[in-house]
């Protein structure tokens, strides 16, 4: 990711836009037939490819009603319970033995997300260490760094990719692997632990990727 061509890089910060979005939204919400239209997208699918992704999950998913309201079932069963379930709040997966919701990783979380002026989703009414809100906030500072590159304002680009790599290193690329793992254990259809993989396996890459970025600025 060599920082010597703006367009380039702003290319590069719309596609890494696009799949934080998308990934937020996955674990947002149950599925709908949009979703799945994109999911389905051979742009999507063969860029899935590239980086070792099963496709066939993803080919085989369907936006037909009974489809849906079974992936909507196991949203529900696999996040929210009840029994046991996987959390999708970060203060749960890093707060130790009897961690609970709104423990300090997610005041955290709300101060870094604050700091930068970024505004929920309207429909959102949840804790801001969600996993969904974590990867929605990368795609809003994804965002801005496009918008930066496009511009030729390099200096506002460049803080944009420092703030996105601390935003990993304290928080999100802390607990995706955890939650990945805990997903891959309790899911009883293919396509969410396929969609944790994928998740934890872009945020790692992206956190390494952004590492040897702010390297390079710093030398």
């Amino acid at each position: 990711m060599g920082r010597s061509n703006p367009k380039e890089m702003a290319r590069m910060a719309v596609e890494r836009n696009g799949l934080y979005r998308l990934l937020a939204t996955v674990f947002r919400k149950e599925f709908t037939a949009e979703l799945v239209r994109e999911l389905k997208d051979p742009e999507f699918l063969r860029d899935l490819s590239e980086v070792g992704a099963d496709i066939e999950v993803f080919s085989n998913l369907s936006p037909d009603k009974e489809f849906l309201e079974e992936l909507s079932l196991e949203f529900s069963r696999l996040f929210m319970g009840p029994g046991q379930h996987v959390s999708p709040y970060e203060s749960v997966h890093l707060g130790g033995e009897g961690a609970s919701l709104w423990g300090p990783q997610t005041i955290n979380v709300k101060k870094f997300i604050e700091q930068s002026g970024f505004v929920y989703e309207t429909d959102y009414h949840g804790l801001p260490d969600h996993i969904s809100v974590e990867l929605e906030f990368m795609a809003h500072l994804t965002q801005l760094e496009a918008e930066a590159w496009e511009l030729d304002q390099t200096d506002e680009a460049i803080n944009s990719l420092l703030f996105q790599k601390e935003f990993l290193e304290r928080h999100l690329a802390l607990w995706v692997t955890k939650f990945s793992a805990k997903v891959e254990e309790l899911a009883e259809i293919p396509i969410y632990p396929q969609l944790a993989t994928l998740t934890r396996d872009f945020v790692e890459a992206d956190h390494q990727e952004l590492g040897k970025i702010s390297t390079e600025i710093m030398n």
